[in-house]
């Protein structure tokens, strides 16, 4: 695992701030909003405190494409008329499986609409996730695990937990599904505090995400996946954007 120093830009309150006043927030992102390109297994440091950890092909070539050949076939809803209006002038398709506490507590419509997906593709996926952050990243694991306690069945991998106790208590409580959207940059501001875990699929080119206070960027591969501050950092996508990626972002919500 390298090791990268992270030297910011601007402070993350500047950062906040939209673009007009000289920060990132809500600005569609380009090349020169980054001077280093991520490709090897890395961890970013700020002072002593991670930003973000990078797996390189740690996902198996059969789940790659099991879950591309699952994840691909969904019915996505337009970004066009998402809820989060920062998206609204992009393309492609969204949905959340798990659970959410907006406008009411609930499993979301599309966890309920492909049970099979979200059994056989999302949940194990999520399981990994949490077991690679758990190994790279133990610190931020372990104290978003004691976070995740108050939300009681409300995570995804409680459901296994009724019948074992073997299952850990899971970290993330929702998963975000984007077909072939290009992010303008923002911070996961609704989350708790804890990383999220990131990962695709597909054929593509271009997309990569950027850090922009950092400096950095990732062009992502299926199989990769990022572990990242997403609460905190300004984040989004560089265009352009050409093939399919169905990117997956598990977090936790608070959900009482």
């Amino acid at each position: 695992m390298n090791t990268l120093k992270l030297e910011p830009i601007c402070t993350v309150e500047q950062a906040n701030k939209p673009a007009r006043e000289g920060g990132f927030a809500y600005r569609y992102l380009t090349h020169q909003d980054y001077s280093c390109r991520v490709t090897e297994n890395t961890a970013g440091i700020l002072g002593s405190e991670v930003k973000f950890v990078l797996l390189r092909s740690v996902l198996s070539p059969s789940g790659v494409e099991s879950a591309w050949r699952i994840l691909r076939r969904l019915k996505f809803g337009n970004v066009r008329k998402s809820h989060r209006t920062f998206l609204r002038r992009s393309c492609g398709g969204e949905m959340v499986m798990g659970y959410l506490s907006s406008p009411v507590l609930r499993v979301t419509k599309p966890t309920l609409t492909f049970p099979r997906a979200y059994v056989g593709t999302v949940l194990p996926l999520c399981l990994t996730l949490q077991q690679l952050m758990t190994q790279y990243w133990p610190v931020a694991a372990e104290r978003q695990q004691r976070v995740a306690m108050e939300n009681g069945p409300w995570l995804i991998g409680s459901e296994l937990r009724a019948f074992t106790d073997a299952v850990p208590v899971p970290l993330f409580s929702s998963v975000t599904i984007n077909n072939t959207v290009i992010c303008p940059a923002h911070v996961d501001s609704k989350n708790l505090s804890g990383p999220s875990c990131l990962t695709a699929f597909g054929e593509w080119m271009g997309g990569a995400l950027c850090f922009p206070r950092l400096r950095v960027a990732f062009p992502l591969q299926p199989g990769d996946v990022l572990i990242a501050d997403t609460v905190n950092e300004q984040h989004g996508n560089i265009g352009p954007l050409a093939g399919t990626r169905i990117s997956v972002v598990a977090y936790l919500r608070r959900i009482h």
